[in-house]
């Protein structure tokens, strides 16, 4: 299974695309930089993790997040900035 998403790095820092051709639709999200919050299931996806992993991963502390009552919401730059200062293991 791929993913339909790709992080592309340019100038401003990392930027999540759609992948071209694999028919992600973004419904009214078509500039995913404009996108500000995303949900579990979206960022799961993005980073090609179970879900089940990912709200380990929030309990834990280690996945940047809000909370707004009960919904769990990830702020896109700070997942970003999360990413851009991961180093790999090899």
């Amino acid at each position: 299974m791929s993913s339909l998403y790709l992080l592309v790095k340019n100038k401003g820092g990392i930027v999540v695309r759609p992948k071209n051709g694999s028919g992600a639709k973004m419904g009214n999200r078509d500039k995913t930089n404009d996108v500000l919050v995303l949900t579990p299931v979206e960022t799961a996806k993005l980073l090609r993790i179970g879900r089940g992993t990912l709200y380990e991963q929030i309990r834990l502390g280690l996945i940047p997040h809000i909370r707004i009552g009960k919904k769990i919401l990830i702020p896109r730059a700070a997942l970003m900035k999360m990413l851009e200062g991961a180093k790999g293991d090899g």
